[in-house]
């Protein structure tokens, strides 16, 4: 019995030659940096989600608290005095305090409590950075009401700096 011819392995489209050295070399640098290219993104998802899982740990204990309870005061027309007061000039697109109540009487509808934690997601309704370099802290928090009201906010070494509602 005859049996097929054998042929060489790694075999090309060169008449059943095998690979030239030079085909050899760009096949191992391609095959090299696709393997990196699959090591850095899924040590990057690692990564990112090791940061995302850091800041709403740092976050939680003082930002977070800080803004449950604006949301918390926007609920009332009391309330919203009272934050206004504290941090009108930081609040964008506020103008004065009877601007920023008619704002908040339309948008009071889509407003709610939010959760008593950070949302731990990578993805999802809410996002935190935290940025600490040295002598600066900064914290952004951006949260996703159910209803669809952005509320974001800025705070410097504890001290918020901005605050919207889109």
């Amino acid at each position: 019995m005859n049996s097929p011819p054998e042929e060489p392995f790694l075999n090309t489209l060169r008449g059943g030659q095998p690979p030239t050295f030079k085909q050899l070399k760009w096949r191992l640098v391609l095959a090299t940096l696709g393997l990196i290219l699959v090591a850095f993104i899924f040590l990057g998802a690692l990564g990112l989600f090791e940061l995302q899982r850091t800041s709403a740990v740092d976050v939680e204990s003082r930002e977070w608290r800080q803004l449950q309870q604006m949301v918390e005061q926007m609920g009332s027309d009391e309330g919203a005095r009272t934050l206004y007061a504290q941090a009108g000039a930081r609040i964008q697109g506020s103008g004065t305090e009877e601007d920023f109540l008619a704002r908040l009487g339309r948008d009071r509808r889509r407003l709610e409590a939010l959760p008593s934690h950070v949302p731990k997601a990578l993805w999802g309704p809410a996002s935190c950075t935290v940025q600490d370099h040295g002598k600066v802290r900064r914290v952004w928090i951006s949260y996703r009401t159910p209803k669809g009201l952005r509320i974001s906010a800025r705070w410097d070494n504890g001290t918020l700096t901005a605050l919207s509602l889109n």
